[in-house]
């Protein structure tokens, strides 16, 4: 008798100890300011480079079957292959999943798109719409204002500038642009009008200072600007005003 009572002990014991619960992973938040990028070693070997003003969290060190990170801003990932544990990138309402690949992510809080831009390998990445598969050179974006989802090519120099601390712009609403400006100069850019916020750009600025950027948009984008601290209000200048 006192030997099945210490063999049902020992067996609650043994279904108590095996369904205990794993611990919580400790997460870590790496914050970058304004101005450089910068890169950021995870404890799997996978390499994150920051673009300004963006929030990564992230765990000290990865436990089970996955690698779960999440974003907030914009990043270049270099995965380190694991077959056994998919990398996932949480930002937003996308999960972007991977085992071994390199690719941008771009899901800065108050821009009008959200874009998974494939450089290397597979990428999987899931909302509550579907799945959508990415090969190299494959873009994934998200209008916020309507929720339209689609894959596009993508202009490698374009996307990627920011790492070297460029920023070029193609045919690019000021809207759009201002997101990348104020993150790279620390400011706020305010419009005067619709119009403004609508002016395209066409522009390639290669680590100058914000008093350049802002002299080349007054003469190439038909703008006027006034700076107030860290706040610049732009305005929109008619072209039979700008020929005067």
């Amino acid at each position: 008798l006192l030997a099945l009572i210490l063999l049902i002990i020992s067996t609650l014991i043994g279904v108590h100890l095996y369904t205990r619960p794993a611990p919580a992973l400790a997460y870590r938040v790496y914050r970058t300011p304004a101005g450089q990028p910068q890169r950021l070693l995870l404890a799997d070997g996978s390499v994150v480079t920051l673009a300004p003003q963006s929030e990564l969290r992230y765990p000290g060190q990865f436990a089970g079957a996955s690698r779960e990170v999440y974003l907030e801003g914009e990043a270049f990932f270099e995965v380190s292959k694991d077959p056994q544990r998919p990398f996932r990138v949480h930002s937003g309402a996308w999960v972007t999943q991977v085992l071994g690949t390199k690719f941008n992510v771009s899901a800065v809080p108050g821009a009008s798109q959200l874009a998974v831009s494939l450089v290397e390998g597979k990428v999987q990445v899931t909302d509550k719409q579907g799945k959508y598969l990415l090969a190299p050179g494959q873009q994934l974006r998200a209008e916020r204002s309507t929720g339209r989802i689609y894959r596009q090519a993508f202009d490698h120099k374009q996307v990627l500038a920011w790492r070297s601390n460029q920023l070029v712009f193609k045919n690019e609403k000021l809207a759009d642009a201002a997101n990348q400006l104020e993150r790279r100069y620390g400011v706020k850019l305010v419009f005067a009008d619709p119009a403004t916020a609508e002016v395209r750009l066409w522009a390639t600025f290669d680590n100058e200072p914000l008093a350049h950027v802002l002299d080349a948009l007054r003469l190439a984008g038909g703008l006027s600007y006034h700076r107030e601290g860290q706040v610049i209000y732009l305005r929109r200048v008619p072209a039979e005003a700008a020929a005067n």
